[in-house]
């Protein structure tokens, strides 16, 4: 098991250096490699969308490992300010977990019938939902380091800078942070799971069943964006075989 502790950008970067630096680049890079946000032209804002806009902060995170107390890496995260959204724009923005009974019968299951586990980490999870579908446009602003980073890994940026050295950006995708990230992501990754020939659990939607051709049931269990999947035969896996779509 490890730890985690969160860090300033200044903080970090004093403590760890290029090291800290090169998290939080690897951050930005995936967010634009995810097409996370459209640039918009500081004169091409309303009075309206400029009161509208949404902070967004760095988090940084040490992993340490909890019983000797070494750092193990340097986490970073860019999240938008969802404290500053509008929730009576939106319908619905409770997303499931699953339960605490779901997850002790899921090992349970697994250890009577002798059950194969995998456990699977989704990187960049709630990148892959997409913001259209809500029809809320939304604006947010990277500060000034920030957006100094986003322009040294993609230099075409620089024409969005405004006088005050920030980028101004529409977003695309659910970007952790906000209000409505993780229904996003639940809804998205159901229907990938769907899409495998998984079922919810009436008793729990954040549970999925297959049963294979040999009679040979297939469990997901979803908590966030960690997945548990059992299945007595390794065939049972052949779902997750090919590229992948997390």
């Amino acid at each position: 098991l490890d730890a985690a502790m969160h860090v300033s950008v200044k903080a970090a970067k004093r403590l760890y250096g290029q090291q800290a630096e090169e998290s939080i680049d690897a951050e930005m890079q995936q967010l634009l490699d995810n097409d996370t946000w459209t640039p918009r032209h500081p004169h091409s804002l309303t009075t309206e969308e400029r009161a509208g806009v949404i902070r967004s902060h760095m988090f940084i995170k040490e992993k340490v490992d909890a019983d000797t107390g070494v750092l193990e890496r340097i986490k970073s995260r860019l999240v938008a300010g969802g404290n500053q959204q509008d929730r009576s724009l939106y319908d619905d923005l409770s997303a499931p977990t699953a339960s605490t009974t779901s997850v002790m019968t899921f090992m349970a299951l697994a250890a009577h019938e002798r059950r194969l586990l995998m456990t699977l980490d989704i990187k960049g999870a709630f990148l892959h939902a997409d913001l259209k579908h809500t029809g809320v446009k939304l604006l947010m602003r990277l500060d000034r380091e920030m957006t100094a980073v986003v322009v040294r890994l993609l230099p075409e940026m620089a024409e969005f800078v405004d006088e005050r050295g920030c980028l101004v950006v529409h977003l695309d995708k659910a970007l952790y942070g906000l209000v409505e990230a993780a229904i996003l992501w639940y809804k998205d990754l159901r229907a990938t799971l769907e899409g495998h020939g998984f079922a919810p659990n009436p008793a729990d939607p954040c549970v999925f069943n297959r049963p294979g051709a040999d009679g040979l049931q297939c469990t997901v269990l979803m908590h966030v964006d960690d997945l548990g999947v059992s299945c007595r035969a390794t065939h049972g896996f052949g779902w997750l075989v090919g590229p992948p779509r997390w």
